[in-house]
């Protein structure tokens, strides 16, 4: 007997319908979640294409910094302790 998915009764689901508005029968639908990206250096980048569904989050991307091209207004900077 196949188990039941927690998506039947959350709230972000969103499920096919037929044109007169009933549900539609092949049961598919899309999770309405919404991934907000938290603040990240202005090194890395969040990818284009992010996926909708519940889990993980996508990891950021790059991370290369140059001393010739500074970054400024970075989120994540930290003053860099004298004595280190």
């Amino acid at each position: 007997m196949m188990e039941k998915t927690e998506c039947l009764t959350c709230a972000l689901a969103d499920w096919s319908r037929t044109k007169t508005g009933a549900l539609h029968p092949g049961g598919g639908g899309w999770c309405g979640w919404k991934f907000e990206p938290p603040p990240i250096a202005a090194a890395f980048y969040w990818p284009r294409a992010f996926t909708n569904r519940c889990g993980a989050p996508p990891s950021p991307e790059g991370g290369t910094i140059s001393r010739r091209d500074p970054i400024l207004g970075c989120p994540c900077y930290q003053q860099k302790d004298p004595g280190a």
